[in-house]
């Protein structure tokens, strides 16, 4: 099976680039509990009104999402490498007792 999904060019990459506007974990928490539903994907009230959906559109919309996670990801695990660096460095002093 072959599902058209978009035009030539226009696949989520775009996620990737400087000037995509990636909400916020925070940001999105506020939307999900604003709307019951994630940014960017219609709600199920209105799949289900419409019967039915576009395949390739809605396989767009998830690689999109797919993408934005692996960018929180991505910035998440270098948090956590900046705090395991400070951490170190905390009990480094304290073995030295520095203060």
């Amino acid at each position: 099976m072959k599902v058209q999904t978009c035009s030539a060019g226009s696949w989520c990459d775009y996620v990737f680039g400087d000037r995509y506007a990636l909400l916020s974990l925070e940001e999105t928490d506020a939307y999900i509990r604003a709307n019951r539903h994630l940014p960017g994907i219609p709600p199920g009230s209105v799949i289900e009104a419409e019967g039915s959906f576009e395949l390739g559109e809605i396989t767009k919309m998830h690689q999109e999402k797919i993408e934005e996670i692996f960018l929180h990801l991505i910035a998440l695990e270098q948090d956590v490498a900046t705090l395991e660096v400070g951490l170190a460095f905390l009990e480094l002093l304290g073995k030295m007792n520095v203060r």
